[in-house]
């Protein structure tokens, strides 16, 4: 008997992508669009969990012949037009699903998105007792149905805070360990700019913004968000 073709649900889902394609959007009811919009959201958050579940396995094949770091994955996640820190988020991710089944299964169920799981992973990663973790698991997972990323991710850290309290000096060390700033290119041409920074750091940056952003008299008429942007610059 032949093996089974590990590449046939591809073609299967292509398949059905093609039967999507086929559909007359413009003459569905406004009820069936909003449907159909739902359901392929559904799906791609299912395809995610299958994805990660493949880079996790990928990633532990990588480092069981020699590569500790995981560079080969990334290297492959890259090629597929992520970023290296994307790469880097994912697989961390990926990696930190095995001990998180309750978001482990509400990804693979299309209940929650690849994002919610990455806040989820990050947070039970702060924690060093396996109870606790799985405690954010479970937490994270219902929360996450009602609830953006963003949203998310403060929820978390406060249940994080609450297993596990930090005195000021953890907290500092920990703020700091995280400090971040990243740029990147966007489609318009222009350059983006996100970061993190420990508190009285970054409350020395605003200052600073603050002042160098005045307006200048009354017939400035920048937004403020220009005029920040434009402080950088000075």
């Amino acid at each position: 008997m032949s093996e089974p073709d590990p590449f046939r649900p591809l073609d299967d889902f292509a398949a059905a992508l093609a039967a999507v394609d086929a559909v007359d959007l413009e003459g569905l009811p406004e009820r069936d669009l909003a449907a159909l919009v739902s359901g392929l959201g559904r799906v791609g958050r299912q395809v995610a969990a299958r994805r990660l579940a493949a880079v996790a396995e990928l990633d532990r094949r990588h480092r069981d012949n020699g590569d500790p770091t995981g560079r080969a994955t990334r290297d492959l996640l890259t090629r597929n037009g992520l970023t290296p820190g994307r790469a880097r988020r994912d697989i961390d991710t990926a990696n930190a699903l095995a001990d998180l089944p309750t978001t482990r299964q509400a990804l693979a169920d299309g209940e929650i998105s690849a994002d919610h799981a990455e806040q989820i992973a990050k947070a039970a990663s702060r924690l060093d007792d396996p109870a606790d973790q799985q405690r954010i698991d479970r937490t994270g997972a219902e929360k996450a149905r009602a609830c953006d990323p963003r949203q998310l991710r403060k929820i978390l850290d406060k249940a994080v805070t609450d297993l596990e309290p930090e005195d000021l000096e953890d907290r500092e060390a920990r703020s700091i360990r995280n400090r971040t700033v990243t740029t990147f290119d966007t489609d318009d041409g222009m350059v983006a700019i996100r970061g993190k920074l420990p508190r009285h750091h970054g409350e020395a940056v605003r200052t600073a913004l603050s002042s160098l952003s005045r307006p200048h008299g009354h017939d400035d008429d920048r937004t403020f968000e220009q005029r920040q942007a434009d402080a950088l610059t000075k």
